[in-house]
């Protein structure tokens, strides 16, 4: 019996993986010749796109940044080089503040700017900047803690 995927996916992978390793043909009746069959192979073929989607996703970053990094800080001194990533750093920042502002918006007036302001949110946001630079505690525990006060607000109300 195939273990469910809520079950673990690693357990899933682990039991359909020596079953598919026959010919296409003889796969392809095995396959389709019975329900429980089926499941083995939906398994398989979603433990195998996992694998290919974090491999696909994660191996560029890791590349730019392990062969470009040694290029780019031997340009540190060339104004041909710097001025242009220069102006790619204002660039990614105009994107952060874009969304940033973007967010804002739609927390703190959640039905549009015709609807009303939403001031708890205001509230909870104030005292996680507060706690940042003022008392300077850390990301994770500001995060965390904004987490728990909007899901408290969230069912209070």
């Amino acid at each position: 019996m195939i273990p469910k995927p809520d079950g673990g996916i690693a357990a899933a992978c682990a039991t359909a993986q020596p079953r598919l390793s026959r010919s296409n043909a003889a796969f392809k009746r095995w396959a389709l010749s019975a329900p429980l069959n089926r499941d083995y192979v939906i398994v398989y073929f979603r433990c195998r796109g996992r694998k290919r989607v974090t491999f696909f996703t994660f191996l560029p970053s890791f590349l730019f940044i392990f062969l470009g990094g040694p290029f780019i800080e031997s340009t540190h001194r060339n104004l041909a080089f710097t001025a242009p990533l220069t102006a790619i750093t204002a660039a990614v920042v105009g994107v952060i503040v874009t969304l940033a502002v973007f967010f804002a918006w739609h927390v703190l007036w959640p039905r549009g700017m015709t609807g009303p302001f939403d001031a708890i949110s205001a509230a909870i946001g104030i005292a996680a900047t507060i706690a940042l630079f003022r008392f300077k505690v850390g990301v994770i525990p500001v995060v965390a803690a904004v987490a728990l006060a909007g899901l408290a607000v969230r069912f209070a109300s």
